[in-house]
């Protein structure tokens, strides 16, 4: 991750954790006293009973769970949410309880708006919160189109609802292949030990592929769910891979084993096979413009399986 989402969480951290505030202003500085000085006049103009944390953010407690569970650090937690402007301008819902919530890790750089990942630590198992948060602790300066405006302080409504283990998480995105499946009435998959599913499209010639062997393929990437390529491989400009080689993806290893040259393949591979856990961003139809503005490396949200569809060009 590049400056606008790093930036965020490291220099808070550093500045009002620690007290380690340069003499001069940096432009995070003063733009954290300005949004400092706004939320501070909003909690109390609205006469909001809410407390306010170190890092900077507010929160208030609207559904206490006493017997619920503390979340604690690398927890995979499912949230609801709505996220608004103190202006009132909505960014993002996500509260339909007959949905799948929205998952992240709860680590440092699990979730961006930042706070909201942050306030997991506050949370137990059930509980709803109403957040407050200052831009440097949300999107920062970032903006995109007319949804979110650089600078916007946010109110978040968020229920942390409930914590996933790993043998949760590969039976959910196992359900979201076979959905995707039964949806888009497709034949010829077949589930292999690793979670993947494969089913070659058209049948190549020549000897298969084996561990060991230099595999070239054309490819296309997506995510399940969005019809939009996520990256693809250039014209005349495939990408080859020593097969089998502990440095690649397991999907690639596993999905491309086998296949003499010509065979066209597709493969629907859970997350923990191919790019493991990444961050989670909400609004999650702002993760391609941060992308393709550079400031986002992670092209896969977190705890989704992708859709890979590839030709073998050459076995060597």
């Amino acid at each position: 991750m590049k400056t606008i989402i790093n930036n965020a969480s490291a220099i808070v951290v550093a500045a009002l954790m620690t007290g380690c505030l340069q003499e001069t202003e940096s432009e995070f500085e003063k733009i954290a006293q300005r949004d400092d000085a706004i939320m501070e006049e909003y909690i109390s103009s609205n006469n909001i009973d809410a407390t306010k944390t170190q890092l900077g953010y507010y929160y208030r407690k609207d559904v206490e769970v006493e017997e619920g569970s503390q979340f604690t650090n690398n927890n995979v937690i499912g949230v609801y949410y709505e996220i608004k402007t103190v202006e009132g301008h909505l960014i993002d819902s996500h509260l339909d309880e007959e949905e799948a919530p929205i998952l992240f890790k709860y680590t440092d750089n699990g979730l961006w708006p930042s706070a909201v990942g942050y306030a997991a630590g506050l949370a137990r198992e059930g509980e709803e919160m109403t957040l407050y948060v200052p831009s440097y602790l949300a999107y920062n300066t970032y903006s995109y189109q007319q949804l979110i405006s650089s600078g916007a302080n946010l109110v978040v409504k968020v229920k942390y609802a409930k914590r996933y283990t790993q043998q949760e998480l590969e039976q959910l995105e196992d359900e979201m292949i076979q959905a995707y499946i039964t949806e888009n009435e497709l034949e010829g998959f077949e589930k292999k030990d690793s979670g993947i599913y494969v089913r070659v499209v058209e049948e190549g010639e020549g000897e298969p592929s084996k561990n060991g062997n230099n595999v070239t393929f054309s490819f296309e990437l997506y995510q399940i769910g969005i019809s939009e390529a996520l990256a693809e491989s250039e014209v005349n400009k495939s990408p080859s891979m020593s097969l089998g080689s502990q440095n690649n993806m397991d999907f690639l290893n596993e999905g491309l084993l086998n296949l003499p040259q010509g065979t066209t393949v597709e493969i629907l591979a859970p997350s923990f096979t191919a790019y493991g856990e990444t961050i989670q961003i909400i609004p999650q139809e702002i993760r391609f413009d941060l992308v393709k503005k550079g400031e986002l490396q992670q092209i896969t949200a977190p705890y989704t399986p992708i859709r890979f569809n590839a030709e073998i060009v050459d076995v060597k």
